[in-house]
């Protein structure tokens, strides 16, 4: 689970580090990304939280509500819900992603499949094992 949260992430600083001449609000939504896997890592999820729906809304204003960038936020933002066990919060953050991930990328989309198994494992916590089986 933490393996994709910083997969995800990892791409948001790989592509801070190739737009070196980023707009400052591109650079302010990878760093915001950097602080989310920091706070993450720390177990500092009221602020990791924050600091995610900050990321969201920098992402949606520079790069679109349907962007890849928007999906990253969201998936970020649901994996540290699932992580304090607000699972209501965080299982239309994956459908919202899951969404816009097949819609930018089609369904065979690396990213589209993370945030598949990320939505399984929020159903397996929540003991729903059927629905869980249906993803994968």
């Amino acid at each position: 689970m933490t393996i994709k949260f910083l997969k995800l992430t990892g791409l948001a600083l790989v592509f801070s580090m190739l737009g070196m001449n980023a707009s400052a609000e591109e650079k302010k939504w990878s760093d915001l990304n950097a602080e989310v896997v920091s706070l993450y890592q720390e177990n500092q999820l009221d602020d990791a939280v924050l600091a995610a729906k900050k990321a969201l809304d920098v992402a949606e204003k520079t790069y679109g509500a349907e962007s890849p960038e928007a999906v990253l936020s969201l998936n970020n933002l649901a994996l540290i819900y699932k992580a304090q066990k607000k699972y209501d919060e965080a299982e239309p953050l994956y459908d919202r992603a899951l969404l816009l991930s097949e819609k930018i990328a089609g369904p065979n989309s690396p990213d589209l499949a993370v945030t598949l198994n990320n939505l399984a494992i929020l159903y397996s916590a929540q003991g729903r094992f059927a629905k869980a089986d249906q993803l994968s």
